[in-house]
């Protein structure tokens, strides 16, 4: 019901959406033991997402690419054909699709929003609110490109020269050429550091390690990946 109402995308459904408490329940459902009640979850998440984007970031906040994951292995560690695991399967993998596209598509506007004040101490107002539109999803593209679920679908030379740009980016910011606080705020994370990637022994770390004149990142890629 709600994926029939979500598609519908009328202003009602956006008010809807705008609720936060209507998300927050949406993602409790993922906890559920019912197979089925995840799989239609899924399904209403992306319905949701098509509606209105900015919903990714808050639900990766909430955890969403762990719960992907999870039922992930779940799928694949089916001995034997079950049918509610095969449909749970397909909702996973209509979402992976669909979060994926809009990760290229996050990453190229936040991209041309970066373009727009690279080397400026002080962004013009339209500047600044391109950039409060945009960066607040960075960590969608983090999250999913550290995740093997998703990371097998984006890895390609495109998304690599993408990732290649923002982390020129952020030595740009990092040595002060670029100023993004009088945009974002000083409480931004982004401004404190832009693109500052979890530390710890599996996490997506040494950034700037360059290869044929490319600078690569170690999310799990292989260089071959970075050739497709």
């Amino acid at each position: 019901m709600f994926v029939v109402v979500f598609k519908t995308a009328s202003g009602s459904v956006h008010r809807f959406l705008q609720n936060k408490e209507i998300m927050t329940r949406l993602m409790k459902l993922l906890d559920s033991p019912s197979v089925m009640l995840r799989a239609k979850t899924y399904l209403a998440l992306c319905a949701a997402f098509e509606v209105q984007v900015p919903l990714l970031g808050q639900c990766c906040d909430a955890r969403l690419v762990s719960y992907v994951e999870r039922d992930v292995r779940l799928c694949a560690g089916a001995e034997d054909y079950q049918p509610l695991l095969a449909y749970l399967h397909q909702c996973l993998d209509t979402l992976v699709a669909f979060v994926c596209q809009q990760v290229l598509t996050i990453s190229d506007e936040i991209l041309l929003a970066l373009d727009a004040v690279c080397g400026r101490k002080h962004p013009n107002s339209a500047q600044a609110k391109q950039l409060r539109a945009t960066l607040p999803l960075l960590p969608v593209v983090t999250q999913a490109a550290g995740s093997a679920t998703f990371r097998q679908r984006l890895v390609s030379r495109r998304f690599g020269r993408r990732v290649q740009r923002l982390v020129e980016f952020s030595v740009s910011v990092d040595s002060g050429a670029t100023s993004l606080a009088d945009a974002i705020g000083k409480r931004g994370a982004l401004a404190r550091g832009f693109l500052r990637l979890p530390q710890g022994k599996r996490a997506p770390v040494k950034v700037c390690r360059k290869f044929n004149g490319q600078i690569l990142t170690s999310y799990g890629f292989s260089r071959r990946s970075f050739l497709v």
